[in-house]
């Protein structure tokens, strides 16, 4: 699901940045609505069958264009118990009966997204940092940023400042991740990593593992992390 949260948030945002108040959208309800009408699933996540295989973020970001999303309070998130999820599987058929989705009206919709280039892929310093300020720009203007990282884990991330470098760069194999860069210090220190970089600077993130996680769900990464 962490795909399906970042890009969500991007929406989230967005929004309130054109002067809305901010609204908490439904991950749960693009979640099995995505793995219903793709993939033909009819229980998705919210019975414990599947974990969120129908929301790449491609697949999230057409379905805000032409469905949309309604709010956190219309479908929550929860994670079920195994005996809850045991008697939900004995009483109902599919998710549309708990949450009576019928009835449930989709608040917000996308009008479009935009695709910055892979940083990974930028090997010129000069360029780097040029993106680099087309990416703060951006979180001001227009709200968080989804990227794609390797996850948090190991000696690469500091679990007492919750800082992240890999200093071998992001892949797009084992251990992929999807957060939500909302925020940036220019002079965060170097000394917070447990691998160091060369200089200063950090994104802020915000992951999808809950306020238990890192800083109340928040850590940094660094900029040299590629």
């Amino acid at each position: 699901l962490c795909d399906l949260f970042a890009t969500l948030k991007s929406a989230e945002t967005n929004y309130a940045l054109r002067g809305n108040d901010y609204i908490d959208l439904s991950e749960r309800y693009i979640d099995y609505m995505t793995s219903k009408y793709l993939y033909g699933w009819r229980n998705s996540g919210i019975l414990g069958l599947s974990q969120g295989d129908g929301s790449s973020t491609y697949e999230v970001g057409t379905f805000l264009e032409t469905i949309g999303a309604p709010t956190e309070e219309a479908v929550p998130y929860r994670n079920y118990t195994e005996d809850e999820i045991y008697n939900l599987r004995s009483t109902v058929t599919s998710c549309d009966e708990i949450y009576n989705l019928k009835n449930i009206k989709p608040i917000v919709r996308a009008t479009g997204y935009v695709e910055l280039p892979s940083y990974t892929d930028i090997k010129n310093n000069e360029q780097k940092e040029y993106w680099k300020r087309v990416m703060k720009k951006h979180i001001m203007k227009y709200g968080s940023i989804r990227m794609a990282i390797c996850s948090p884990s190991g000696n690469n991330f500091n679990w007492e400042t919750n800082a992240l470098y890999y200093k071998n760069g992001v892949t797009d194999s084992g251990g992929g991740h999807g957060v939500a860069i909302v925020g940036w210090n220019d002079n965060y220190s170097k000394e917070n990593f447990t691998v160091k970089p060369q200089k200063d600077g950090a994104f802020l993130c915000l992951n999808s593992w809950g306020k238990d996680w890192g800083n109340n769900g928040y850590f940094w990464i660094s900029y040299e992390d590629e």
